[in-house]
């Protein structure tokens, strides 16, 4: 069974304007979820999961939207005097006890799971929240704000204790996304489930849904232009620039996956330097830029053929001092599938085998180049003894073949930039991929 669990900020609601207090529902996000619900690769196998936290807090946001309302139109008499009359049917305290009947109305008849409150993790979250740790809002803030999250994630874990299955968090909530490796090892070795975190429905989808049938080899890719000039005291602290790519998606599901996963980097990029520029504002001294501070995110097709795509994106950040450090974010993806993939995912043979064949290119690599007369100039000391498995090593794939790369430093001086070297030049297509993950996993492609 796969449990799809909402936080509070995925079902929010506006009500600035044509709310209609006379029923309960929740936004068009959770209309999304009960329609994927109802899918035929869905049905009898998902439920959608409400923790009791989220349902009485919004609840109660409905509430607070009502005595607002009621207070504007109290201003709003006061103000046209005796122009205005009125007559309000359903005092405050009856419309919450109608709410909630709605509320519960509304839930019951859709077959929304309930998570009620967390019994037995009162000293956890009591530890959480002297040492600060996720999902209070943790390492990065030191603080202990965020008690309704934890109530939220300790209700999952006993729920899953007692409700065995795959289990999908939805949420915006950075203190999830951010530390969702944590978490999810805790979520593992608390209830012996697995959790995966996801922003929106496309994701939700992405990951239960299997792959229609198609064929594709290759997309259309355009690109958008777009720059920002952060200011303070009338100077320019910031400017950043990036060259955005957008694939033809053409109604394509796994398309519109690909598209979605870049817009989170972009944005997540994006999100750091508001951050930067915040940090610049509040602290100008701790930053020493008499002609502030840029940077830049650009891409660069490596493949685009046999169902796979291959995007490198290239930041450029500088910080201060004599230049900046160029960085890459780097993704493979099936264009049949959407899927990002796994080293493991385009090179034959096993882990071991692939370690195997790396380590063999890689003593290659560094014994041709053991001086400063043959470029790339590794690093005399630069070894693979802190690389200890596959899922360590960066790579990409370009149609010369698979490569390992090392970011700028980690293996040799700035000078040599990126250093990388080639493992193999073949690799599987979409369709050899999609074939061995059946076989393995004796599943439908599907990410349970």
């Amino acid at each position: 069974m796969i449990y799809i669990v909402v936080d509070t900020n995925f079902l929010n609601c506006s009500f600035k304007s044509g709310v209609d207090f006379t029923c309960f529902r929740f936004n068009r996000n959770f209309s999304d979820l009960l329609d994927l619900k109802e899918d035929p690769d869905c049905i009898d196998v998902c439920r959608v999961c409400l923790p009791e936290m989220v349902y009485q807090e919004l609840v109660q946001h409905k509430n607070e939207a009502y005595k607002e309302r009621l207070k504007k139109l109290e201003e709003l008499s006061v103000q046209m005097g005796k122009f205005v009359s009125y007559k309000v049917e359903v005092p405050l305290d009856e419309y919450m006890i109608l709410n909630k009947k709605m509320a519960d109305q509304y839930v019951e008849e859709r077959h929304i799971l309930k998570i009620p409150f967390c019994r037995d993790h009162f000293n956890n979250m009591i530890q959480d929240a002297i040492h600060k740790l996720p999902p209070f809002e943790g390492v990065k803030g030191k603080s202990d704000k965020g008690f309704k999250d934890v109530v939220i994630w300790y209700s999952t874990i006993e729920y899953a204790q007692e409700h065995p299955g795959d289990y999908l968090f939805i949420s915006n909530d950075n203190i999830f996304i951010d530390n969702k490796k944590m978490l999810s090892d805790i979520f593992a070795k608390e209830t012996r489930c697995r959790i995966r975190f996801c922003k929106n429905v496309l994701e939700v989808q992405q990951k239960i849904l299997k792959p229609k049938d198609s064929s594709l080899e290759s997309v259309k890719i355009t690109s958008s232009i777009k720059e920002w000039e952060f200011w303070t005291d009338q100077n320019v602290d910031l400017h950043v620039l990036w060259d955005y790519p957008y694939i033809e998606d053409n109604g394509i599901k796994s398309l519109q996956y690909i598209n979605n996963d870049i817009c989170d980097i972009y944005e997540t990029i994006l999100k750091e330097w508001k951050n930067w520029h915040y940090e610049n504002t509040k602290n100008p001294e701790d930053i020493c830029l008499e002609e502030g501070y840029s940077d830049e995110l650009k891409y660069e097709i490596l493949l685009n053929q046999d169902g796979l795509l291959c995007i490198r994106f290239n930041q450029y950040v500088y910080l201060g001092g004599p230049h900046g450090t160029p960085v890459w974010h780097i993704r493979l993806y099936d264009l049949n599938t959407g899927q990002k993939l796994k080293l493991r995912d385009v090179v034959s043979g096993t882990d071991e085998e692939i370690y195997e064949l790396i380590e063999k290119r890689f003593k290659e690599e560094k014994e041709q180049h053991c001086d400063s007369d043959h470029r790339p100039f590794y690093f005399p000391e630069f070894t693979l003894e802190y690389y200890q498995n596959i899922e360590d090593f960066k790579f990409f794939v370009s149609s010369k073949g698979v490569y390992i790369y090392f970011d700028v430093y980690e293996a040799g001086p700035y000078s040599e930039g990126f250093i990388n070297f080639i493992i193999s030049d073949k690799w599987r297509n979409s369709a050899e991929i999609l074939n061995s993950e059946n076989q393995n996993l004796g599943v439908k492609s599907s990410e349970f």
